[in-house]
């Protein structure tokens, strides 16, 4: 697991430290650059390929982002405006599903436009005023941290049932087992 850079600076509030994180410093509000022609599958480009570990299936990826429509750039949503990032669990259907695909693969401190199409966003329903049925939408994405998720446990192998003897004693070579 990577270390947040030496350079980050201080937000003002403590917290333990934790090995399974990797922080980036602040950035202001990025500018989202239209794409030529509206996406018909997930369009992934890195402006800033950040540092560390990336992001993988299962990790929670903090984020600050800024959202439009990807017909005339009219902003719809962002996280800059609140101060506040967002978290987001991948894979775990929190969010639209060219989320969950375009941040895979994102590190600390990057940066990452998504281009993407209607069916891998809000799709025939839109979603309040500005997105309309059928939009395509961009986001430009700062990675502020990943949370990476504990690996898998392993599990001791199992004992093969043909090798065990019969339960209810039908077999011979069941044996007693004294104390």
């Amino acid at each position: 697991s990577a270390a947040a850079p030496s350079t980050a600076p201080s937000s003002g509030t403590s917290s333990p430290a934790d090995p399974t994180a990797t922080t980036a410093p602040a950035v202001d509000k990025p500018d989202v650059a239209l794409p030529a022609t509206l996406p018909t599958e997930l369009v992934i480009n890195d402006i800033i390929d950040g540092t560390g570990e990336p992001a993988k299936e299962g990790d929670t990826v903090t984020v600050n982002y800024v959202g439009v429509r990807s017909a005339d750039g009219t902003e719809f949503d962002n996280s800059y405006d609140r101060g506040q990032p967002f978290p987001v669990t991948l894979g775990a259907g929190q969010v639209i599903e060219g989320w969950d695909q375009g941040l895979i693969g994102v590190k600390a401190g990057g940066r990452r436009q998504l281009d993407i199409p209607a069916d891998l966003a809000y799709g025939d329903a839109g979603a309040g005023d500005i997105i309309q049925p059928g939009d395509a939408i961009s986001f430009v994405i700062d990675v502020v941290s990943i949370e990476f998720a504990p690996p898998a446990p392993t599990l001791a192998p199992q004992a093969d049932a043909a090798d065990c003897p019969a339960t209810d004693g039908s077999e011979e070579q069941q044996q007693e087992f004294g104390e």
